[in-house]
């Protein structure tokens, strides 16, 4: 039975300044007035009933969350006190999933992705499924297969291929590469045996559990102790913060990959949103009010209702809200991230 664990505790920064710690991107509505969080609920209640989802959170978010995922069961809502990475938001949800069903597989779901095609998503997780069940002692990784040179993401490189599993092929896992520059990725473009790498992982629980106490031991010990009744806001906070790509990924030798094309996107910066709405290179994508002259190419995000006014405007991204306002061009929609990191060293914290 395919358990789907979401992980939504990131924060967003590449979002500022709508997305914010207390208010992060997973719970603000960026596409069509529904927020990624609530987009990710209801694509995966087309593959499994709400029973089987869990959610991992922070504690700050959890009633937010819960709003955005409704029927989800109360004890299948995982609250971390202190953010510490998605290795263990992973384990968390994995441990309190083994107690619920030990014969259990869950798939790794990121709580801000986008997916255009959501019937082949759901066609390619229960064709993961089944490759788990055969292969029991692997991980599986879904990797996509790319559209263009992004420089933003993370690949995997395809080795041999292992096997079939009806109409796909399923390769070994060569290695990953994080987020090449521009002249790899149009190389890796190419060569079509890279994918972009969205971690969406399926595996047994009992067996990833293991990984993680090969891997990550005291992480697996601080998480275990929680499991059979240890205070969380004691014990969590201790835990050393590690995502689970290089906690356990990019560790582990043996894993499996399948190619996919379901119209995935990373909604990590403004960049992407434009990506998404724009239906060609000149488009003015426009989410409030915007009046222009001689002006293409550029996103518009006023989030409190204020008249945005361009003259002689191309590429560029701007994003009001009540109190900020961020412009820069789209092909350094990366660097916003360096604006947040800024606003934290001059100690103006009302910001973030």
């Amino acid at each position: 039975m395919l358990y789907p664990i979401i992980i939504a505790g990131g924060q967003g920064t590449r979002l500022w300044p709508v997305s914010r710690r207390k208010s992060p991107k997973q719970i603000r509505p960026f596409l069509n007035g529904k927020t990624l969080l609530n987009k990710t609920y209801g694509r995966l209640l087309k593959i499994v009933p709400k029973e089987q989802i869990f959610l991992s959170t922070t504690k700050e978010l959890a009633d937010e969350a819960k709003r955005e995922t409704p029927g989800i069961l109360e004890e299948h809502v995982l609250s971390e006190p202190v953010r510490r990475d998605t290795a263990a938001a992973l384990g968390l949800a994995l441990f309190k999933l083994y107690k619920k069903d030990k014969d259990s597989v869950f798939v790794y779901i990121n709580a801000d992705n986008f997916v255009k095609n959501e019937d082949e998503y759901a066609r390619i997780l229960k064709s993961g499924e089944k490759v788990i069940e055969e292969n029991p002692h692997n991980v599986l990784l879904i990797g996509v297969r790319p559209e263009y040179p992004e420089t933003g993401y993370g690949y995997i490189k395809m080795g041999q291929k292992v096997q079939s599993a009806g109409s796909e092929a399923i390769y070994k896992v060569e290695k990953f590469v994080e987020k090449p520059d521009l002249a790899a990725a149009e190389k890796f473009l190419q060569e079509k045996n890279y994918l972009w790498n969205p971690t969406l992982i399926i595996a047994k629980t009992e067996y990833f559990l293991s990984l993680y106490e090969k891997h990550l031991p005291e992480m697996f010990e601080k998480l275990q102790e929680i499991n059979i009744g240890g205070e969380i806001d004691k014990i969590f906070p201790q835990i050393k913060s590690i995502s689970i790509d290089y906690g356990i990924l990019e560790k582990e030798k043996e894993m499996l990959v399948l190619p996919a094309d379901f119209g995935w996107a990373d909604i990590g910066h403004w960049r992407a949103v434009w990506d998404l709405l724009a239906t060609g290179g000149e488009d003015n994508v426009e989410i409030g009010k915007h009046i222009h002259i001689d002006s293409r190419g550029n996103l518009i995000y006023s989030s409190s209702g204020k008249l945005v006014a361009t003259v002689g405007l191309s590429n560029m991204l701007i994003v009001e809200t009540e109190d900020a306002i961020m412009m820069c061009p789209k092909d350094r929609a990366q660097e916003v991230k360096r604006l947040v990191k800024k606003l934290e060293e001059e100690g103006m914290e009302k910001y973030l």
